[in-house]
């Protein structure tokens, strides 16, 4: 163990003082662990997030795994893209909440456009009755935010090879 000893004082004859222990090395039953291996594909995929983290992070996921990947920040912009280039696009991978037009919303406006869609709602929280609903429209999929990577390339592996 290593010991860092911190302190801090307002004044003299006050102030907070603590220690921190830390381990030098790794305890026995610490394993390495053996990376995930991503599973590739091929076709082009519609993120779809108001989150810019998100959106680039599943992208880079994605294009490691083969897709080709277009990003749209919102439902609205989604909307717009998809009409443009249906026939290009195998999925859409859509966040629940958004500005200006919600996963849902985002979903309905797709399958107009297209009802075979292929839709996987990705959230962190999302209410029952609306997964529920969604499910009856066609949903192909769903992945919970914070997701990892094999689980993203997992599910849409999936849902590209139905």
């Amino acid at each position: 163990m290593r010991r860092i000893k911190l302190c801090r004082t307002g004044s003299i004859g006050s102030g907070t003082c603590f220690a921190v222990l830390l381990p030098l090395g790794k305890p026995d039953h610490v394993q390495d662990r053996e990376p995930d291996s991503l599973i590739s594909g091929t076709g082009c995929i519609l993120v779809v997030d108001d989150e810019l983290a998100m959106r680039t992070t599943t992208e880079a996921c994605l294009k490691q795994c083969g897709y080709h990947v277009l990003l749209a920040k919102n439902g609205k912009n989604a909307v717009s893209i998809y009409r443009d280039q249906s026939s290009q696009i195998d999925l859409v991978i859509c966040d629940m909440v958004m500005p200006e037009m919600n996963g849902l919303d985002c979903f309905h406006h797709l399958q107009a456009i297209n009802p075979s869609v292929r839709y996987i709602l990705a959230t962190g929280f999302t209410k029952p009755e609306n997964i529920a609903r969604m499910n009856e429209m066609g949903l192909a999929g769903l992945i919970k935010k914070p997701y990892r990577n094999t689980e993203l390339s997992t599910l849409v592996s999936s849902v590209l090879s139905d």
